[in-house]
């Protein structure tokens, strides 16, 4: 489940959103280029009896569609890490400013143990939160989305 509070962080990192969404959409056209690429060429093969060599031209695409798509995710999983490693030190510096803001006295009565946990293990968790969960979770809703629309548009 996504976590409001969190995502509302999102929005201080103008990039993270777009690059999130761009990341699904090429990952589903991807998809749906490599399987059509996939299909023609099993049906090339085993229905139409083609050759290897009939068909090496929808090998090469595919071949090159996989090359592709790696690069562009090695991409925008690396742009997208460095988003999530902005929105983790903001969230690090909102807590450091709320903790030295605030009276010490009320601080001093806080558990420090809690307070530490909170401020390395619990910040370090939101860089894989930002950078595998949500995009995760974006793609999970494009993807078939994506892929309904093209079967749809294919199948008329």
């Amino acid at each position: 489940m996504l976590n409001k509070r969190l995502l509302k962080e999102c929005y201080n990192q103008r990039s993270y959103i777009p690059i999130v969404t761009a990341s699904s959409i090429i990952n589903s056209i991807f998809i749906i280029v490599n399987g059509y690429l996939l299909a023609k060429t099993v049906d090339s093969i085993f229905i139409q009896k083609e050759s290897l060599s009939g068909v090496s031209s929808f090998i090469i695409l595919l071949s090159i569609s996989a090359a592709l798509k790696a690069v562009a995710n090695l991409f925008l999983e690396n742009s997208i890490k460095n988003r999530s490693e902005d929105i983790k030190n903001n969230i690090r510096r909102s807590i450091f400013n709320s903790i030295l803001d605030s009276n010490p006295y009320k601080v001093k009565s806080q558990k420090v143990g809690e307070t530490i946990n909170l401020l390395t293990e619990g910040i370090e968790m939101i860089t894989s939160y930002f950078s595998q969960y949500v995009p995760q979770v974006v793609g999970a809703f494009m993807v078939p989305l994506f892929i309904v629309v093209s079967v749809v548009i294919t199948d008329r």
